[in-house]
């Protein structure tokens, strides 16, 4: 039977991450990882409450086995974390971006706006001739 234990390990092989620094990531040991895995213990409702919110898992798909995986973030919750990660020293770039775009008035948005429609026609059209040239 595929239970909470054979999942754990699932996700942890999934986040490409050694028992250890899975165990760290919501405050255990490798000894308390291995005896997830292994079934020798269960994980606390705490610790699946910990679990679920650091790696954005699914509730529902850790206890019982319905569901995705990974918990669906809202539209909200992918531009929070994107901007969180501009913090990275080699995103220098995106930063000054970010703040260039943070100035704009009005006017400014619309010329974005309209160089945005210009890339995505050109793009649309670059596809729809990949179409047409894979189909001969």
């Amino acid at each position: 039977m595929f239970d909470v234990n054979a999942r754990l390990k699932e996700l942890r092989i999934t986040l490409d991450l050694s028992q250890t620094e899975f165990g760290k990531r919501f405050g255990v040991g490798l000894g308390v990882i291995k005896n997830f895995e292994y079934g020798i213990t269960t994980p606390s409702e705490l610790q699946i409450e910990l679990i679920c919110r650091e790696f954005d898992i699914n509730r529902e798909w850790l206890v019982s086995g319905e569901g995705e995986m990974f918990r669906e973030k809202s539209r909200e919750e992918e531009i929070a974390e994107w901007a969180a990660s501009l913090n990275d020293v080699d995103k220098k770039f995106q930063r000054q971006f970010v703040y260039a775009l943070s100035r704009l008035d009005e006017a400014g948005w619309k010329v974005i706006e309209h160089f945005a429609q210009v890339l995505y026609d050109e793009q649309m059209a670059e596809n729809e001739q990949k179409k047409k040239d894979e189909g001969n």
